[in-house]
């Protein structure tokens, strides 16, 4: 029986915690980002066509640019009204100090598995470097990269907050089994990648199980958020684009040794970054 109570998770206990909160959060969140949506298409994209040009910038990017600004606005819509809410700290999402963003944790996580996914992916997808060193166009390259990292630092800001801060809190609230938390969590997490196929399903569900493992030993979402833009910035600046992923087709097939390299390296990863947590609380506990 597990009996450890987590800070993190003790968060959700505090402030003002009705269903109705939850509610009310939901409506005025789908509401704003409707709101949000609706210039997008109408004006916003036509304008930038018009600046940069499909030729210069293709569209993809300059869709992928305004959504990650978007993402943004809608995090400080959410900063803004998570207090008035809840009636506790928009950092309580965050950790379990609720008071400011850790940011060795998450370079710790976005320099370790952006190494390590990109060497696997290098060999997965058999990249040859010399060809690829050949047809590199710096200007190109660190365009789409400085659109990539607006996209992904707040599209997997936004899945943190939800399925590794209010998810796990809420499902921590109620159910006192963690490893029934962390499974009903990954579940959630993999179910919105299924589209994409059993395969994409699997891995999310894997990726989704280790990187809660971490947010409760850690206490925060702050590595997990790293690793994770790590995954998606690595792909989409290397090996694709978000346009290709999202249009990719539903698809039974599963390659299992695929699925065990994953299930390898992110075993690495925890292995890792468990040594480096425990070396911090260690040194916390010493001094």
């Amino acid at each position: 029986m597990e009996t450890l109570k987590y800070k993190f998770i003790e968060n959700s206990r505090k402030g003002l915690n009705k269903w109705y909160s939850s509610i009310l959060l939901l409506t005025l969140c789908i509401a704003f980002f409707g709101m949000l949506n609706i210039p997008l298409n109408g004006y916003i994209l036509p304008f930038f066509e018009k600046i940069f040009g499909t030729e210069l910038f293709p569209k993809e990017y300059l869709y992928s640019f305004i959504t990650g600004v978007y993402f943004w606005v809608f995090i400080a819509f959410l900063f803004l009204i998570y207090p008035v809410i809840f009636k506790i700290s928009f950092f309580s999402l965050i950790n379990s100090e609720h008071s400011k963003f850790r940011w060795l944790p998450f370079f710790q996580g976005f320099i370790i598995w952006g190494i390590i996914t990109f060497l696997v992916n290098s060999q997965t997808n058999k990249v040859d470097l010399n060809t690829s060193l050949s047809k590199f166009d710096a200007n190109t390259f660190f365009s789409i990269l400085s659109v990539n990292i607006i996209l992904c630092s707040s599209q997997t800001f936004l899945e943190e907050l939800f399925f590794r801060g209010y998810l796990i809190q809420v499902l921590g609230r109620n159910i006192k089994r963690y490893t029934i938390v962390n499974l009903a969590a990954s579940l959630l997490f993999a179910l919105i990648h299924i589209p994409y196929g059993l395969e994409a399903f699997i891995l999310s569900f894997v990726f989704s199980f280790v990187m809660n493992k971490l947010v409760l030993k850690e206490e925060g979402i702050e590595r997990a958020y790293g690793i994770h833009m790590a995954n998606n910035l690595v792909f989409a600046s290397f090996f694709g684009t978000f346009e290709k992923h999202l249009s990719q087709d539903f698809t039974i097939h599963i390659d299992w040794k695929n699925i065990a390299l994953e299930i390898v390296t992110l075993i690495s990863l925890f292995i890792i970054s468990n040594f480096i947590i425990k070396r911090k609380v260690y040194k916390n506990v010493r001094k």
